[in-house]
């Protein structure tokens, strides 16, 4: 089997995962799609996604720092204390034309071809690992 017929084979493999676990239709799922933006998911989704693909592909997401790619679920009961002041935050920048949505940096952004490469090369990409879990092995490829 050829690299590029392996490859097109996974590709079909994971969308057919997402679309399973998302709900999001198959046929508008392709190699640049983002988990987060486009699949929208986040929090305990995330989890939920990357155990079904752990046990459907023998991949190991134990080490991907899921928070800062995907956030939490719910709010911290302090935040509760601090909700009339973001309300109000986010009222006075509707009132001077700002929008209330972050710009995200490309590097905080997990793709369909992320997920493609994790399987095809056995390892998850070195950026989405916690900070500390880093395999010191040096015979180990960077993917």
């Amino acid at each position: 089997m050829s690299e590029d017929s392996k490859m097109n084979q996974i590709e079909e493999q994971v969308i057919d995962l997402l679309a399973t676990q998302t709900h999001y239709p198959k046929e508008k799922i392709g190699i640049d799609t983002s988990i987060v933006d486009d699949l929208g998911v986040a929090g305990d989704d995330a989890d939920e996604l990357f155990s079904a693909f752990d046990k459907r592909f023998g991949t190991d997401s134990k080490k991907i720092d899921s928070e800062r790619f995907f956030g939490h679920d719910g709010m911290w009961p302090w935040e509760v204390l601090f909700m009339p002041l973001r309300i109000l935050w986010g009222f006075l920048r509707l009132l001077v034309g700002k929008t209330f949505s972050k710009k995200r940096n490309y590097e905080d952004d997990m793709k369909v071809s992320d997920l493609v490469d994790a399987v095809l090369y056995n390892k998850w990409n070195k950026r989405f690992e916690s900070v500390g879990t880093h395999n010191t092995n040096s015979n180990s490829p960077t993917v």
